[in-house]
C-alpha cells in the first residue's frame, strides 16, 4: 500500500479514535524513504487541525507543510525528545531521503532551522521571540 492509496487516505481522513499511534507509525514507514505526497500532507494537516492536535502527527509530513505551519510547529517539536528532535531535523533537511542537495545547502538549512529554534525556546522561555515574518526569511 502507497502514501497516494485511496484506502490510505480515507483511513487518514477517518482515523478511528485510538488508531492515532498505528496511523502515525503507518505514515513514518512510508515516508522514511520518499517524501510525503501532496495529499497524505493535506490529510494528515486537516486531521491535526480538526482531531489529533498532538504535533508528533505532523512528523511523518512535516517536509511536505508550508514554511509558516512548520515554523508554528517549531516550538512543541523542539520541546520533544532529543532522538524526535533530531529526526524532525533530518526530515527538514532531507537527509533521509535520496535528494540532490548540497552539503552547502544542507549546512544553510540546518543554521536557518537553528536560528528559529533558538527563537522559539526563547519564545516559549518567556522571553520575546522574534516576530514570525523575520524567521520566515530565515528560511
Amino acid at each position: 500500500m502507497g502514501m497516494n492509496s485511496p484506502e490510505l487516505l480515507l483511513l487518514v481522513e477517518n482515523c478511528p479514535k485510538g488508531a492515532e499511534t498505528l496511523v502515525t507509525r503507518c505514515l513514518h514507514i512510508l515516508t522514511d524513504k520518499v517524501p510525503p505526497s501532496p495529499e497524505l500532507v493535506e490529510r494528515v494537516r486537516d486531521l491535526y487541525h480538526k482531531r489529533v492536535p498532538d504535533v508528533r502527527f505532523l512528523i511523518p509530513v512535516i517536509n511536505g507543510l508550508e514554511k509558516s505551519e512548520v515554523i508554528q510547529a517549531l516550538p512543541k517539536l523542539i520541546k520533544l525528545n532529543p532522538i524526535v528532535v533530531k529526526e524532525v531535523f533530518n526530515r527538514l533537511l532531507g537527509t533521509q531521503h535520496s535528494t540532490t542537495l548540497s552539503s552547502s545547502t544542507r549546512g544553510r538549512h540546518l543554521l536557518s532551522l537553528f536560528s528559529i529554534s533558538i527563537h522559539a525556546l526563547k519564545g516559549a522561555a518567556g522571553t520575546p521571540a522574534a516576530p514570525e515574518s523575520d524567521l520566515g526569511s530565515l528560511i
